[in-house]
């Protein structure tokens, strides 16, 4: 996303102690406050206010390794998201992710255990984009949510926002997360293989 916004990462990663080798390693586990800080240091230095929805928007299902396999390959969405909730630490070890029902509506929320770190809003917009991609991956790519909620004033453009998640956002909310009608919970993902799951 730097490259694409014509900044060199080397000089961002370097900042905050990493390397192009170092993030090249899918293995390679970095710590969730580096993250945040790296996540800061591109928004600050790319100008872009929005750089952590920019990164979620470009992370598939299948980058979560044997848990984007998991999530893809369930039963159903309940079971999908489930399986993110409860093995979400293979992949994110800083937050954690709930989801509620009330009513005719769920509701996906992302939270972070320490509110403190850098870049917080930049890590939140990034999983609820993550979240969404999901969600497309599973209920179809014309889904969207009936709404989108983020913990933290709007950046002023909210284009970038509307544009991706194709619905109405609300910035300053109580926290994070994706509202959408309940039913989609019982989807059946169209390319899930039982015998892989």
């Amino acid at each position: 996303i730097l490259q694409q916004l014509g900044h060199d990462p080397r000089p961002v990663l370097r900042r905050v102690g990493l390397s192009l080798k170092t993030m090249s390693n899918p293995d390679m586990i970095v710590p969730f406050a580096k993250i945040g800080r790296l996540l800061s240091a591109c928004a600050e230095v790319s100008g872009c206010p929005y750089f952590g929805l920019l990164v979620g928007q470009q992370v598939p299902t299948s980058a979560l390794g044997v848990l984007g396999f998991t999530i893809q390959n369930a039963t159903d969405v309940d079971t999908a998201l489930s399986n993110l909730i409860r093995y979400r630490g293979l992949n994110d070890r800083g937050g954690f992710i709930t989801l509620e029902r009330d009513g005719v509506l769920a509701r996906l929320q992302y939270s972070i255990i320490n509110h403190n770190v850098a870049g917080a809003d930049q890590i939140c917009d990034c999983a609820i984009a993550i979240g969404c991609s999901i969600l497309r991956a599973l209920c179809g790519r014309n889904w969207s949510p009936t709404e989108v909620l983020l913990a933290h004033p709007s950046p002023g453009d909210r284009t970038p926002f509307d544009t991706f998640f194709r619905c109405p956002v609300r910035f300053s909310a109580v926290y994070s997360g994706l509202v959408f009608n309940r039913r989609w919970l019982e989807k059946a993902p169209p390319a899930a293989d039982p015998l892989l799951y």
